[in-house]
């Protein structure tokens, strides 16, 4: 099983990356470029305090294109925890992940800076298991981008407060 796990820090109080984060869960469309449009998962239940019960990623305008249900597993407001599991879909037969779980875990570096560390471990195909040391590589700088532009998001909101 292929495993991930890389950080990025954020010049921003950890209250308002958890909110960026797990609050402002389904909107991942408003900084990450990627996901034409996001939205909130209505199809299962949501967990004790969460905001929502997960998100639908979808990666085109097409709507028969690839897209992600991205369900919430484990939420934890006070210790800044936030799991999920993704099922992807409408992805062409040559695709090489079923899907991923992935947890976000951030920590307070001071006051005014916070650690966000990303894990994931995604479910491959019998392809993508062949192809995993090229796979890994590609995922990892994938991850890193969303977490630079989630970086850049947090930080953008703090200087507008």
């Amino acid at each position: 099983m292929m495993n991930i796990g890389i950080s990025v820090e954020i010049n921003t109080p950890i209250k308002q990356v958890w909110h960026a984060m797990a609050t402002d869960f389904s909107n991942i469309a408003n900084w990450y470029s990627p996901v034409v449009k996001s939205y909130e998962l209505h199809d299962t239940p949501r967990l004790s305090g969460a905001p929502c019960s997960g998100r639908i990623c979808e990666f085109t305008e097409d709507k028969m294109g690839l897209k992600a249900a991205e369900r919430i597993t484990h939420y934890d407001e006070i210790n800044k925890r936030l799991e999920v599991k993704v099922d992807i879909f409408n992805a062409k037969k040559a695709t090489v992940i079923r899907g991923n779980h992935a947890s976000f875990q951030l920590s307070e570096i001071s006051p005014a800076r916070t650690l966000l560390t990303f894990r994931a471990k995604p479910d491959l195909k019998f392809l993508g298991l062949l192809l995993s040391p090229l796979l890994h590589m590609t995922l990892c700088s994938q991850f890193m981008d969303m977490l630079n532009a989630f970086k850049q998001h947090s930080e953008s909101l703090r200087s507008r407060n």
